[in-house]
């Protein structure tokens, strides 16, 4: 047994805002609580920027680099470490912050890695996050490793539609933490049901065979797994699944926090920003429509010109559209 838990954030992170650092820092937070009355004493928080092979426009170097990305997640990870202490104490030159929560000391670690961009330019394509945890895995417990996502993420996982590569073996040998996005709660019997699903398809071996062929992890690794699954399909999922709050940051108040809450719920806040900000020219029009970033962020863009070219990133939305759509939900 291990009295360490390792959490797998990844995501595009383009660009890193409040809500962002928000959820970093709700997830610790729940996680004082959750495991106050165990071993678990520390924990060791990765952010993992997806690589810039991946299919998502916004993350593409066309649009950003994946170096500018990784710069203003370096930043984000300092305004939290930053939080974090003024919340509980002080980070030791080793960077780990230790936190005492109702009598108990934990340790906190937030690195922030390369390790899907190192792992896809290795390979020459975007893997799948199964293939990056195998390899994130190394020298931890698999027991106590988490993926972090928003609750819509682990339904297109599962998602006849939208399914990821090798999603049983996926949602079988980790865990997961999902918070609510807006549309998206967390319903235990309808991922039971998709899993189902992938699982039938997988043993017929259908034409999306090849999404669950792994030469180190065939069907014979997870057999056993599936009958457990089997035996009863809701416990498994419970035991697999755990749901987060996110709190919104109390220190930003009003209409600052306007889009920065609606990270946490829809990401069209920042697909809309993309299409409009070529046709900002006022800065003082830019810095409104960026007010959901912390300020090292927002300067750092607009010191380097960054989503100059909006017409080359996803979505098509129009701002002021988006914008009033998210204000008539506060």
């Amino acid at each position: 047994m291990s009295n360490t838990i390792w959490i797998y954030n990844g995501g595009s992170f383009s660009c890193p805002t409040i809500a962002h650092q928000q959820i970093v820092i709700s997830t610790i937070n729940f996680l004082f609580e959750y495991y106050l009355f165990s071993n678990i004493s520390t924990i060791e928080y990765y952010i993992e920027p997806v690589s810039d092979l991946y299919s998502k426009p916004s993350v593409k170097p066309e649009c950003i680099s994946f170096e500018d990305r990784f710069k203003m997640l370096s930043m984000m990870v300092d305004n939290i470490i930053k939080t974090m202490c003024e919340l509980y104490s002080h980070a030791d030159k080793k960077g780990i912050i230790r936190c005492i929560y109702k009598g108990k000391i934990y340790n906190i670690k937030i690195i922030l890695e390369p390790l899907e961009q190192e792992i896809s330019h290795q390979r020459g394509m975007y893997v799948g996050t199964y293939e990056y945890l195998l390899e994130f895995q190394k020298g931890k417990n698999p027991d106590n490793i988490y993926l972090l996502f928003g609750a819509d993420n682990i339904y297109s996982l599962l998602s006849p539609i939208k399914r990821w590569k090798n999603p049983i073996h996926l949602f079988l040998n980790y865990k997961f933490m999902a918070y609510s996005r807006d549309g998206f709660e967390l319903d235990f019997n309808k991922m039971a049901q998709n899993l189902t699903q992938c699982i039938d398809n997988f043993d017929k071996f259908t034409h999306i065979e090849t999404d669950y062929q792994n030469k180190s992890n065939g069907i014979e690794d997870i057999s056993s797994k599936i009958e457990l699954f089997k035996s009863n399909p809701i416990d498994f999922v419970n035991k697999h699944v755990i749901k987060v709050e996110i709190k919104p940051d109390p220190n930003i108040a009003g209409e600052q926090d306007i889009l920065a809450l609606a990270e946490m719920s829809s990401s069209k806040a920042r697909q809309a920003l993309y299409t409009d900000l070529k046709y900002l020219f006022k800065p003082d029009d830019i810095k409104e429509r960026l007010s959901f970033l912390a300020p090292n962020i927002l300067e750092f863009i607009l010191s380097n010109g960054l989503y100059s070219s909006g017409e080359i990133c996803e979505g098509k939305e129009n701002f002021s559209k988006i914008k009033s759509e998210l204000e008539s939900k506060l």
